[in-house]
């Protein structure tokens, strides 16, 4: 699509947008927001991290955010309380005549009511149980909407904003006042899928037995390790408690164990009494491999065997994942006979209940559809054939919303996107001389983001509702642009585009994983501004699992992909999506793989390091020079951000509407509490 094509869509999009959007922003009745009781135990003390007053300009901050909504019958309280006590426990009747133990005998001593959800964010209200939640995605191996609903960290940050710190899988923690010292203290009683215990067996094994070995860890973790590379020492001090401690202040580990890199619980437990059937410590070789055989892996040694068997945090749509013990609210239970289809059925061993006592999650089974592409999600969505979806939703999507959702019985919520979602990356560690000659010259990087018209994207695809970046400078100047590629030698031949200085031509593959609809209609924007400036853009759509082979090898040139630029407990992922894929893999090894960057690069890893180990309110002073450096140098093309996310929702699906605004991804990692109205 070239410009002219670009700019008849504006004219359309802008007349349509206003009307869809308009729609599903109806502003909410104000929300009594009161402040929790300030008395609280020794414990809910130890749990809780300092506050420190919102900073308006870093992410969605609210003021009272942990403030429970104490008004109308049946609201929820997400203040959180480690101890909570109960008279009695509800199951769902999905469960009757499954010859499990009691519903009091599957949680553990104290269960966990979930504070996932600030309370002043989302409409909270007791459940009730039943129905199917059904889901599409255009991924072959991975449903987002699915993994997060089923993610459970260690710890947890409400609405994932870092500002505190609870308990979640780990039941609360205790430090020392320098940060060297950790006490994690477990949820006796708490089981596997499966029903046997959760114990510090569990842990012991994932440290010592994982991480400690050798053939399986050749690089160990750098936050089970101090700044000066030290190991922490672990200890088991009972079966249900365990202590780190580091030879350095390690201020950066609750939120680490909280959100950092969308962290899970395998990171520290795993089912320690199921894979001893597959490593060699606990069963001899041959059994190890046997045992992965009979699972349907073709595996030749224990150590293929052991990795063969063991399903991550990300694993959760994975075929492998069927009769693997999991903690999560939701088990996948297998696939349909077409393969398109994969379903999941409530944990029975789930270990959060809602106040009244309810074991969670409300709804019984979850089902995830593979189709061609987002398109496809988009016509699934508005003929009313989904009850779910956030993250293949896309602004330029709503008037289609909007003009189907009364018929098919669905609901648009507007969520904020927590990432910035169209990034742009130039690999800058790509293997070919002449391509890093050019884009390591910080001349090239300026031209093309001058070249790119923020406000026409915005106004077109986002229906104004976005920004322009923070990060890079938004200003729109082809003139400069051209200007500066001159300067380069990067002259214009006789077809109209520009050359290598050395009169090569010049050409940037960008490939790209189709993800969310959005993600094309900038590409074809990014095309359209760089043919302005001579340019040539060769824009290709791939399986995301060839995209993600491809940037293993560190061999691809350019891509599309959303990126958490904007946080800094997440900001090196920029570097694995694309922006310089050999010098992270060269930082993540310690030089035994990838390409040494160069300085000025190497500097954005050491402010990533040194803001790892600080505590939240010192990580963002050095975020904010790690900011710095990435507006002046412009390392990757954030073009915009603070984009609405539309989700679009059964019109009976409750616990999801938004009264003030809310990460969308916040949201969803709450999905026990969805529940279907009658």
């Amino acid at each position: 699509m070239k410009k002219k094509g670009l700019k008849i869509l504006a004219m359309f999009m802008a007349v349509v947008f206003a009307f869809g959007i308009m729609a599903a922003c109806a502003t909410p009745e104000d929300v009594v927001v009161d402040e929790p009781a300030a008395t609280t135990t020794d414990q809910q003390q130890a749990d809780d991290t300092q506050q420190t007053d919102p900073d308006p300009d870093v992410g969605v901050q609210q003021q009272d955010l942990f403030g429970a909504r104490l008004a109308g019958a049946g609201v929820v309280d997400t203040a959180y309380d480690p101890f909570p006590v109960f008279e009695s426990f509800q199951q769902s009747p999905f469960l009757e005549g499954m010859d499990l133990p009691a519903v009091e005998d599957r949680l553990p001593k104290y269960p966990k009511v979930p504070n996932t959800i600030p309370a002043n964010q989302v409409d909270l209200t007791v459940g009730q149980y039943g129905g199917e939640l059904r889901t599409a995605t255009a991924d072959a191996i991975w449903n987002p909407n699915i993994w997060a609903m089923c993610n459970e960290p260690l710890l947890n940050t409400p609405g994932i904003l870092g500002e505190q710190v609870t308990g979640n899988v780990l039941h609360y923690y205790e430090t020392n006042d320098d940060y060297t010292e950790f006490t994690f203290y477990m949820r006796e009683g708490m089981r596997w899928s499966d029903g046997e215990p959760v114990t510090t067996e569990d842990v012991r094994f994932t440290v010592e037995s994982v991480y400690g070995n050798t053939d399986l860890t050749t690089v160990y973790p750098s936050w089970l390790a101090s700044s000066a590379g030290t190991p922490a020492v672990f200890e088991v001090l009972d079966e249900y408690s365990f202590k780190l401690t580091y030879d350095e202040p390690f201020g950066g580990l609750l939120i680490r164990l909280a959100i950092r890199q969308w962290t899970g619980y395998a990171d520290l437990i795993r089912p320690a009494h199921f894979l001893k059937n597959f490593h060699a410590e606990y069963t001899d070789e041959a059994t190890a491999v046997s045992n992965a055989v009979a699972r349907g892996h073709d595996v030749g040694d224990w150590i293929t065997a052991y990795y063969a068997v063991e399903v991550g945090s990300w694993g959760t749509n994975d075929p492998g994942a069927v009769d693997y013990p999991m903690l999560g609210p939701w088990i996948n239970v297998g696939q349909s006979s077409d393969g398109q289809i994969t379903r999941f059925e409530r944990n029975p061993y789930y270990w959060k209940v809602d106040q009244a006592g309810n074991q969670l999650p409300y709804i019984d089974t979850l089902t995830s559809r593979h189709v061609q592409n987002t398109d496809a999600v988009t016509m699934m969505m508005v003929a009313g054939e989904t009850d779910f979806n956030i993250f293949e939703t896309a602004l330029n999507n709503m008037p289609l919303y909007m003009q189907h959702a009364a018929e098919n019985d669905y609901k648009v919520i507007m969520s904020d996107w927590h990432v910035t979602p169209t990034d742009i990356y130039l690999n800058l560690s790509y293997q070919d001389e002449q391509w890093l000659d050019v884009v390591l010259d910080v001349r090239f990087r300026q031209a093309v983001n001058l070249a790119f018209n923020n406000d026409e994207v915005i106004n077109t695809i986002y229906a104004g509702f976005a920004r322009p970046s923070v990060i890079i400078d938004p200003t729109y100047d082809p003139m400069r642009a051209g200007e500066l590629l001159d300067e380069m030698g990067m002259t214009i031949g006789p077809d109209g585009y520009r050359t290598y200085p050395n009169g090569d031509p010049f050409v940037i593959g960008l490939d790209y994983a189709d993800r969310t609809p959005d993600m094309g209609m900038v590409g074809e924007y990014f095309v359209a501004f760089m043919d302005d400036i001579g340019i040539r853009v060769d824009m290709r759509t791939k399986e995301l699992g060839l995209i993600d082979e491809l940037k293993a090898n560190n061999d691809i040139q350019a891509t599309i992909i959303w990126t958490e630029i904007i946080w800094y407990n997440v900001g090196e992922w920029v570097f694995l999506d694309g922006m310089a894929i050999g010098y992270y893999q060269y930082y993540q090894s310690g030089g035994r793989v990838g390409v040494k960057p160069p300085d000025d690069i190497q500097q954005l890893f050491d402010y990533i390091d040194e803001a790892f180990w600080l505590p939240p309110e010192e990580a963002l002073g050095v975020f904010g020079a790690y900011q710095d450096s990435w507006r002046e140098n412009v390392w990757g093309l954030q073009f915009l951000q603070s984009v609405q996310q539309p989700i679009v929702a059964n019109n009976k699906l409750m616990n999801i509407d938004i009264v003030q605004p809310t990460w969308g991804i916040g949201l969803v990692f709450g999905g026990e509490i969805f529940y279907f109205a009658d």
